[in-house]
């Protein structure tokens, strides 16, 4: 039998948004709802998530400012970037000393109808960090790569 679990939920003035997760290690499926008075229906693609967002009068750059990880959550499996994750609290002085990564601007934040944030796709032995630029009206993602090094520093030796 194979466990499920509901990874996030994002309210909606009508209804929410749910992720639901089964499986684990290379056999996790993550599923993608809009839940509405007992009815769910699937979110499969970064437009169908737009146009939900769109007719239930939900600001996107709103969302993304109360539930920064939720929303970058959402949007990654929703782009098929599943292995991407939000940095956490206790990496970034490491972050900073290590790779002089300014937290300051890869905090995630909305500007001028787009919403950036910063996550990481690998950890060891190879650390991958990116910045990703979500557009608020399409949902379109553009991923810049800032880091890729060898993770933990103890790793990198002396040539």
């Amino acid at each position: 039998m194979t466990s499920s679990w509901r990874a996030m939920e994002l309210p909606l003035p009508d209804g929410r948004i749910a992720v639901d997760v089964t499986g684990s290690g290379k056999l996790t499926k993550h599923f993608v709802s809009y839940e509405l008075q007992g009815i769910s229906r699937e979110i499969a693609s970064p437009g169908d998530l737009a146009n939900i967002l769109m007719s239930s009068h939900t600001n996107g750059g709103r969302m993304a400012e109360l539930d920064p990880v939720g929303f970058a959550y959402l949007v990654c499996i929703l782009t098929n970037r599943f292995h991407h994750i939000f940095i956490r609290e206790s990496m970034w002085p490491e972050l900073e000393e290590q790779f002089a990564l300014d937290r300051s601007e890869n905090e995630p934040r909305v500007d001028n109808g787009k919403f950036h944030f910063t996550a990481f796709s690998s950890y060891m032995p190879v650390l991958k960090i990116s910045r990703l630029v979500v557009d608020l009206t399409t949902l379109a993602i553009i991923e810049q790569p800032l880091i890729e090094a060898p993770w933990p520093p103890a790793m990198v030796t002396a040539v």
